[in-house]
C-alpha cells in the first residue's frame, strides 16, 4: 500500500512538472516527461489525458503527424459523456492538425465532432476559443470549395466580434479578409470588394497585404472596373514574394494593358 502511495506521488509530480514545462513552452523537456509517464507510469494517469498532453505538446512543435498519432489515441479513450470539456479540445486539435498537413476532409469530420461539446465554451471567457474555432472550421470547408458553409462560420465570427467588447481591429480586418476570399471564390466580386474595403490594412502583415490587393484586383477585373484593377495589381506587384502568384499578377497586368 505504501509503494502505491510512493509510485502515485512520485507520478503526479512528474505530471506537475511537465505541465510547468508545457507552459513555459519547454515543448521538448514536457515530452520527456508525459513520455515517462506513459512507459513507467501508465497505472496511476489516465492514458487519454497523457496521449492528449502529448499531442498538445507535438502541435505546439508544428509536428503534426506525431500530434495527430497521439490525439487520436486520446479522442478514441476519453469518455465524451464524462470529460466534454477535454473531448472539445481533443477533437478541435484533431482537426487544426488535419488541416495544417491538408486533409480537410478529416479535419471536418473532427471539427464537426468539436462542435457538439461547444456549449462547453460559452462563457465570456472562452470568446477567443470559439471564434478561432469558427475561423478555423470556416478555412477548412473554403479549402473544400464549400463556400457557404465557410460563409456561414465566417459570419459565426463576426456576430462574436460585434458582441465581444475586446475584440481588437486585426480581429475584425482577418473576419473581414475571410469573408472578402470566399465572395471571391464564389464570384460575388462586389460583396468581396465591399469586404476588402473593411480591412484596416495597417492591421495586416506584407505577406496577406499582397493577397488583399490580388483578390481585390481580380474582383475589379471581372467587373470590368479596369483602372482600379491595374492600382491594385501594381500594389500586389510590389509585394509579392511567391513565384506562382507572381506569375498571375503578371498575367492580369498583361492583359489589363489591352483593355486601357
Amino acid at each position: 500500500m505504501n509503494n502505491e502511495f510512493t509510485r502515485q506521488t512520485e507520478a503526479d509530480t512528474i505530471f506537475d512538472g511537465a505541465i510547468i514545462a508545457y507552459e513555459q513552452k519547454k515543448y521538448a523537456k514536457a515530452l520527456i516527461l508525459f513520455n515517462k509517464l506513459l512507459s513507467e507510469y501508465r497505472e496511476n494517469i489516465d492514458e487519454w489525458n497523457l496521449r492528449q498532453w502529448l499531442g498538445m505538446c507535438y502541435l505546439e512543435q508544428e509536428n503534426f503527424d506525431r500530434a495527430i498519432e497521439n490525439l487520436s489515441i486520446a479522442e478514441r479513450e476519453v469518455d465524451c459523456k464524462e470529460s466534454g470539456d477535454c473531448y472539445f479540445r481533443i477533437a478541435d486539435d484533431l482537426g487544426y492538425a488535419y488541416q495544417n498537413v491538408e486533409d480537410y476532409s478529416n479535419a471536418i469530420v473532427y471539427y464537426e465532432k468539436a462542435e457538439k461539446f461547444l456549449h462547453f465554451h460559452l462563457s465570456k471567457e472562452a470568446t477567443t476559443s470559439r471564434y478561432l474555432f469558427f475561423l478555423r472550421k470556416g478555412r477548412t470547408y473554403l479549402q473544400l470549395g464549400k463556400h457557404e458553409l465557410a460563409l456561414t462560420e465566417f459570419n459565426r465570427c463576426k456576430t462574436l466580434l460585434e458582441t465581444d467588447e475586446d475584440a481588437t481591429p486585426l480581429d475584425w480586418s482577418t473576419t473581414n479578409y475571410e469573408i472578402a476570399y470566399t465572395f471571391h471564390g464564389s464570384r460575388d466580386y462586389l460583396r468581396a470588394i465591399e469586404f476588402l474595403d473593411k480591412i484596416d490594412l495597417n492591421e495586416i502583415d506584407e505577406s496577406s497585404l499582397c493577397n488583399i490587393h490580388f483578390i481585390k484586383g481580380a474582383s475589379l477585373y471581372h467587373l470590368s472596373r479596369y483602372k482600379e484593377s491595374l492600382e491594385s495589381f501594381v500594389k500586389a506587384k510590389k509585394l509579392v514574394d511567391d513565384a506562382s502568384m507572381e506569375i498571375s499578377i503578371n498575367e492580369f497586368l498583361e492583359d489589363l494593358n489591352t483593355k486601357l
